[in-house]
């Protein structure tokens, strides 16, 4: 069985207010257009109701392989779908029962969760230029031709011993360094949760972190790629600073002026 779900935002804000209009614009906390209170308790309950609806099909908790969220880019709908999540993946449904058992429409969030949902922008990988590299055909030709490179080629003949002892231990094949990135990476993970295989020592524990780390060294070596994978971050968050000191922003969706992550 497949489910799909489409759900508008709740209540919300006025998005305008007309000329003659004598609401405070300060009525809205958070601005006009915005999610109000009201509107994450109605979608808290939604979240309770498909849960109990569809409770044979999803699974109790939250299980990344069988759920994707997609959200428009307003502070809004993305409000909404977190504050929906609560009531279908709830910590504890009993917790979550109680607290609501005892409110109404107009509480305010602090007394309805000590959580608050926060929206948080992005885009697609494969265009997102600002935070990685997006689907660059010039990124993407230097990166393989680091690969070929003397200087990789000079590295893989180092580790060569190495190498062929990680292929007897994991079973995988390491024909290019990055082949060895890739496990380096899973076998350090493991160590952080007790979970290191018995091959995995202290000696070869710090092997593995050396060719991690002579990788990052070696990537970012590079000034084009360099350019490219920070470059337009590093403008675009200078830009923005530059130009929210003007009260002007590039973006559409204004930046906040006293906090801004970067995730």
């Amino acid at each position: 069985m497949y489910l799909k779900k489409i759900y508008r935002d709740r209540d919300r804000a006025s998005t305008v207010l007309y000329p003659t209009s004598t609401t405070d614009p300060f009525f809205w906390p958070n601005g006009l257009g915005q999610l109000t209170p009201r509107g994450q308790l109605q979608h808290i309950r939604l979240g309770q109701f498909l849960r109990e609806r569809y409770s044979e099909l999803l699974n109790s908790t939250y299980v990344a392989s069988e759920v994707t969220i997609r959200s428009t880019d307003y502070e809004r709908t993305l409000m909404s779908a977190y504050s929906n999540l609560v009531g279908l993946y709830p910590t504890s449904k009993d917790k979550l029962d109680s607290i609501l058992s005892g409110l109404n429409e107009n509480d305010t969030w602090p007394e309805v969760l000590p959580w608050q949902p926060i929206p948080v922008h992005t885009v697609p990988r494969s265009s997102d230029y600002l935070m990685g590299t997006g689907d660059c055909p010039r990124f993407n030709e230097l990166l393989e031709e680091l690969g070929k490179s003397e200087m990789v080629k000079n590295l893989t003949e180092r580790f060569q011993g190495f190498f062929d002892q990680l292929e007897i231990w994991t079973g995988s094949k390491i024909d290019y360094f990055s082949d060895a990135l890739a496990i380096a990476d899973t076998v350090l993970v493991e160590d952080l949760y007790n979970l290191s295989p018995p091959w995995a020592n202290s000696s070869v524990l710090a092997e593995l972190r050396l060719i991690l780390d002579l990788s990052y060294y070696d990537l970012f070596d590079s000034p084009e790629m360099n350019q490219i994978h920070v470059g337009n971050n590093t403008y675009a968050l200078t830009l923005e600073y530059l130009n929210s000191t003007n009260g002007r922003t590039t973006q559409p969706i204004p930046l906040p002026r006293q906090y801004f992550v970067v995730s």
